[in-house]
């Protein structure tokens, strides 16, 4: 996957909701600093959202 955040959530929600993915390992060939800067971005704005979606689906 790649993309801005917004599709990475598009790309992520329609795993979770339609195949019910609860699991994505995350590869990727680029240098150590883009890595870096792409989890951190992961973490700050979609995963967050997730977590969301996890804590609504455990509610009901």
């Amino acid at each position: 996957m790649w993309g801005t955040p917004d599709t990475i959530l598009e790309i992520l929600k329609y795993l979770h909701d339609r195949l019910g993915t609860e699991f994505v390992i995350m590869h990727g060939q680029a240098s150590r600093m883009s890595d870096n800067a792409n989890m951190g971005l992961f973490g700050k704005e979609v995963l967050p959202v997730v977590r969301e979606w996890q804590a609504e689906e455990f509610k009901s």
